[in-house]
C-alpha cells in the first residue's frame, strides 16, 4: 500500500498501479485503483448526501483545489498531500 502523503513529503512520485492510502478529513482510506472520482472518495469516506459536500485536494506548495463528483483524480500524481471535505455553501435570496 502506497502512502501518498509520505511520498509527497519525501518529494517522490508514487508508483503507478498499486493500492493507495490517502487522508480524507481525519480518516485514512485505501483505494485499490490509481484513478478515482470525487464521488468514489466521498462514498468511501461515508459522506452522504454527496450533493451537500464539496471535496478539495491539497497539493504540495499550492492552495486547495476543488474536485467535482465526476472529476477523475490520479492518486499517483506527485504532490497530493490530503483531501478535505466541507459542507456546500448555500445562499438564500429573498425578493
Amino acid at each position: 500500500v502506497i502512502d501518498v502523503a509520505a511520498f509527497t513529503k519525501a518529494g517522490k512520485t508514487p508508483p503507478a498501479g498499486k493500492k493507495y492510502k490517502v487522508l480524507v478529513g481525519h480518516h485514512h482510506l485505501v483505494f485499490d485503483q490509481q484513478h478515482v472520482t470525487g464521488k468514489d472518495i466521498l462514498q468511501k469516506a461515508g459522506i452522504t448526501p454527496l450533493e451537500c459536500y464539496w471535496l478539495y485536494q491539497k497539493l504540495h506548495g499550492c492552495d486547495f483545489e476543488k474536485i467535482d463528483l465526476t472529476e477523475r483524480v490520479d492518486l499517483a500524481k506527485p504532490g497530493i498531500e490530503h483531501f478535505v471535505v466541507k459542507p456546500t455553501e448555500v445562499f438564500h435570496y429573498f425578493v
